[in-house]
């Protein structure tokens, strides 16, 4: 069961109580400033709320821009982990550009004790975080 914790025009936070973890689901296909307010929205629940677990369904952005992927990597993915996030299972859509996509974002992140699990599918990614 999930509580919703704050919903926008283009994205959702909620928490999993059942597994302990913050759920980011973008509703629509966003790039700059709105992405990374949606992106930042996330990053302040959870460092003040102190989730370790976070899944961020993306099924909706089939790729992100240059710009976006570079503020992931340097600016948004160090903080999130610095403010306690150890897991993060990606959803994202079926199309072989949106995985080379996350794939090309994930290598760009750097070495760190956080563990990702990418997939097309948001039950395996639940599933894989509750194992956490």
């Amino acid at each position: 069961m999930t509580r919703v914790i704050e919903e926008t025009e283009s994205y959702k936070i909620e928490v999993d109580e059942e597994i302990d973890a913050v759920i980011h689901t973008w509703t629509a296909t966003v790039s700059g400033e709105e992405f990374r307010q949606g992106a930042n929205a996330l990053l302040e629940f959870a460092a003040d709320n102190d989730f370790s677990k976070m899944i961020v369904d993306s099924s909706r952005i089939e790729a992100h821009t240059k710009e976006d992927r570079t503020w992931l990597q340097e600016e948004w993915a160090p903080d999130i982990i610095d403010a306690g996030m150890m897991y993060s299972g990606v959803v994202h859509p079926e199309s072989l550009i949106a995985e080379m996509d996350i794939e090309r974002l994930m290598e760009g992140m750097g070495e760190s004790e956080h563990r990702s699990y990418i997939t097309e599918s948001l039950s395996e990614a639940r599933e894989w975080i509750a194992e956490k």
